[in-house]
């Protein structure tokens, strides 16, 4: 199992795109990788489903098909107010 926490925090785009090119051959070899990010682009890049946590529950499981953007930061403010 490969975690992966902000992998491309504070790396160059050259780096970002070795990495992101290496991570998914890892994942076709049939090994997991888990990655937590708090780039939403990255995480659209690198996830088959996406489960959005609040105050330790999932409050969404995205599959690949609806991985977004626009459906991560819906998910993560839902139940939200101010």
């Amino acid at each position: 199992m490969l975690l992966l926490d902000d992998p491309a925090r504070g790396v160059d785009v050259g780096a970002r795109a070795e990495m992101h090119a290496v991570i998914p051959e890892f994942a076709a070899a049939g090994k997991p990788v888990v990655p937590a990010s708090t780039d939403l682009a990255e995480r659209c890049d690198l996830c088959d489903r996406a489960l959005v946590f609040q105050c330790g529950r999932v409050v969404a499981r995205l599959t690949r098909v609806e991985v977004s953007e626009q459906a991560l930061s819906v998910a993560m403010n839902a139940g939200f107010t101010r």
